[in-house]
């Protein structure tokens, strides 16, 4: 989820997808090759909310020269275009062939996470709920630099999720089935919201329940509003849900530690094994919701209604 690869061909003047991208901050970055009196100019667009840096290579080409020395990388700001690079053939008389790849990352490589930020349990109050799983555990299978410090909390299925701390989304992947089990062939199969703080760094709430969520990227929401519903789509054991707090570090994604908020006992990081209790938020903020039991539909389901419903403010 965190790294993309996309391959490209051109021959002589044309260009064509050979290979494609199925992750949803990368549905909104691409690459364009457009024809010029004698070269090609590659372009990319970030159409998305969070920077891209996009580096590209050749894997092969003949009387190819380019404008810049490849692999080049360039930082592509949110809503912006960049020239990445020129082709044009080294014998102007003579066809020319290249074939390019691409990898993303996404944030900005120069963020720093703010370790002063309140971060509330991402569940509604009254609910105090049990973490399973922290850096702390033996045996822990948060074993990489992308998801140490992320917590995997307790939550049955169709728990209400909420936003930890503001920010904006990113990505909203929702159709994935909640048939979980652990299959690493099911790592790329979660359901998930990201949010981007304003320090730069970003939350990714995961296993979320197939079709819960309504957000939108590009969409503002403050600390308290609902995510969606905990589920169990992807690489997991049981429902719960997975919350990671993670920063481009020079390139590289990369978990931070983070602490929750309580305004009674102020900052503090759960362990594993330990149950943390909800915050309440205080009636007129933002962050209001009714319970799913008062929303629900007969058969259970969960529609755009029900979702609605639950962002009502309760009277």
């Amino acid at each position: 989820m965190m790294k993309h690869r996309i391959s490209r061909i051109a021959v002589a003047m044309t260009a064509s997808v050979i290979a494609a991208n199925t992750c949803a901050q990368s549905s909104q970055f691409n690459i364009r090759i457009e024809k010029k009196a004698g070269y090609d100019q590659m372009l990319a667009y970030n159409n998305g909310v969070i920077p891209q840096t996009v580096r590209v290579w050749l894997n092969s080409s003949t009387n190819t020269a380019s404008g810049f020395p490849m692999p080049v990388e360039r930082q592509v700001f949110p809503r912006s275009t960049v020239v990445l690079n020129e082709f044009r053939p080294a014998n102007p008389k003579q066809a020319f062939y290249y074939h390019y790849q691409y990898s993303l990352t996404h944030g900005d490589p120069s963020a720093v996470h703010d370790q002063n930020a309140k971060y509330l349990p991402p569940f509604f109050w009254p609910d105090a709920r049990l973490i399973n799983q922290a850096e702390d555990r033996l045996n822990n299978s948060h074993n990489s630099s992308e998801n140490h410090f992320a917590l995997d909390i307790d939550l049955p299925m169709g728990t209400p999720v909420m936003a930890a701390r503001e920010g904006v989304v990113v990505a909203n992947v929702k159709h994935f089935p909640d048939t979980g089990r652990l299959d690493r062939a099911l790592n790329d199969q979660a359901n998930y919201v990201m949010i981007l703080h304003g320090d730069g760094s970003f939350a990714s709430y995961i296993h979320l329940k197939q079709n819960s969520s309504a957000l939108v990227a590009g969409q503002r929401i403050a600390t308290g509003d609902l995510i969606g519903l905990s589920g169990n789509s992807g690489y997991s054991s049981g429902p719960h849900l997975h919350f990671d707090v993670q920063v481009n570090q020079r390139g590289k994604i990369t978990s931070v530690p983070f602490r929750f908020w309580d305004p009674a006992s102020g900052y503090y990081r759960p362990k594993t094994g330990t149950r943390v209790q909800a915050v309440k938020i205080i009636r007129g903020e933002t962050g209001q919701h009714k319970p799913l039991k008062d929303c629900k539909k007969p058969g259970n389901l969960i529609d755009q209604d029900v979702l609605n419903c639950m962002r009502r403010n309760p009277q």
